[in-house]
């Protein structure tokens, strides 16, 4: 009896445990700087692909295309490197 009282009482621990409430997060950014405008993401991808075309490994317009990338992030204050 005293093993069936232990395996419910162990039973309940861990059912309980699980029932705990989540931690409250707290956003280190503004989330309404995250707002996504696709008319806008259109003209930079049109910029892009008119100023860049053929942009495959090895030609010009790759390296030229990853090096206005990489100027691209570094005005939103992203640090990368060309690889």
């Amino acid at each position: 009896m005293n093993a069936k009282i232990c395996i419910i009482i162990s039973a309940i621990l861990v059912l309980l445990a699980g029932c705990a409430g989540a931690p409250q997060l707290q956003a280190g950014y503004d989330p309404a700087t995250l707002r996504f405008d696709g008319e806008q993401a259109y003209e930079i991808l049109e910029e892009f692909v008119t100023t860049y075309p053929y942009r495959a490994s090895g030609q010009p317009n790759n390296l030229l295309a990853a090096e206005w990338l990489q100027g691209q992030f570094s005005q939103n204050g992203w640090d990368c490197q060309i690889d």
